[in-house]
């Protein structure tokens, strides 16, 4: 609305409740915003179509790492991801080996995993 010569006020498709905010918490679809001027509310009246679209989903990535022990020298490392097509690679960084607690060398490692398009 361009120019009112008062207080405006809005509703979202259809609405008889009207608002002084032209805020509005919707879920995705196709909405008409209509704004009206609280002194003249069937004088000037102005409709807008919105549509409001989903985002993309958030990929859900979950690393598992099982350490190394005593008993069990292997680490075991687990991804699972509801994206497809991901490249999933493991880096050793190249320190000094540290020995922990008299029992087993520690060695730090990098795991990168990419989305491939």
């Amino acid at each position: 609305m361009t120019n009112p010569t008062g207080a405006v006020e809005y509703t979202i498709s259809g609405s008889t409740n009207y608002q002084s905010s032209n805020l509005f918490v919707a879920p995705a679809g196709t909405y008409t915003l209509t704004a009206r001027e609280v002194s003249n509310p069937l004088g000037c009246i102005v409709n807008t179509t919105i549509v409001i679209t989903e985002p993309d989903s958030i990929p859900t990535t979950v690393v598992s790492i099982i350490e190394p022990t005593c008993t069990n020298s292997l680490a075991t490392v687990t991804v699972t991801s509801d994206t497809l097509g991901l490249t999933i690679a493991l880096m050793e960084v190249h320190l000094p080996a540290i020995r922990q607690q008299d029992t087993y060398w520690v060695q730090e490692h990098i795991l990168f995993i990419k989305e491939c398009q």
